[in-house]
């Protein structure tokens, strides 16, 4: 057995009379828990890039144990794995093994923990950004603050859909979009040519109506309907 161990004591008895005797005992030491393997997991590509393998170890465990790799030692540092950007474990490439050596006269054994790697925490999902309307701008051509800006439109995975609409004073449509993104699809000051406004350089200063209609997902999954709506301020 992995780890068991005998030692023998001899006793030898003598009397006045010179009579003699000896004694063998046969110490048996089972050492039942030499080899411990722990199975682990890491991915690759995650925003936490490192795993300190000592965290791995049973409670209780002496801290007077030194770490090896069985295999890929250039991964490991001390007791610290850098996970980030290790090839996935498959069948042709197992995973990795780090093993744990306590050298205890009493109880020396061995906790060997196999790392399987791969890449399940990509796309960590965030919390969602709120989506925040900033009703003035200024498009003269300085290169700030040109477009209307909606903030977190553009995050497809939590918004999406949407729709932008936005009326002058008297109520005549001037720009109109779906799939707003801040970019190719943004109101810039400039006309969309309807039958009663005629594209030119710019819309002029003053007060404009918009109204947004977009979608979001709820906790369960759900896509939920939203509405924004107000005042726009437009300045050159």
């Amino acid at each position: 057995m992995a780890g068991s161990y005998s030692f023998v004591r001899t006793w030898i008895a003598t009397d006045n009379c010179g009579n003699e005797s000896t004694f063998k005992q046969i110490i048996n030491v089972a050492v039942t828990n030499s080899l411990v393997t722990i199975p682990s997991t890491a991915c690759n590509n995650g925003e936490v890039t490192t795993v300190n393998l000592t965290s791995l170890l049973p409670v209780g465990t002496p801290t007077t144990g030194t770490w090896t790799a069985v295999n890929n030692a250039a991964a490991l540092q001390g007791d610290v794995l850098t996970v980030f950007g290790l090839p996935i474990t498959t069948p042709e490439n197992p995973a990795y093994v780090f093993e744990y050596k306590i050298t205890d006269a009493d109880c020396p054994r061995t906790i060997r923990i196999n790392m399987t790697i791969d890449d399940s925490c990509a796309g960590i999902v965030l919390p969602c950004g709120v989506v925040l309307v900033h009703n003035a701008f200024s498009p003269n051509g300085d290169g700030i603050n040109e477009n209307f800006i909606i903030d977190n439109i553009d995050d497809i995975n939590c918004y999406p859909t949407n729709t932008v609409e936005i009326y002058n004073r008297w109520g005549i449509l001037v720009f109109d979009t779906t799939g707003y993104n801040n970019t190719s699809r943004v109101f810039n000051g400039i006309s969309q040519g309807r039958s009663t406004i005629s594209q030119s350089s710019g819309l002029p200063s003053g007060v404009y109506f918009y109204i947004l209609n977009y979608t979001s997902i709820d906790g369960n999954g759900n896509l939920q309907t939203n509405k924004k709506d107000g005042y726009l301020y437009l300045t050159k």
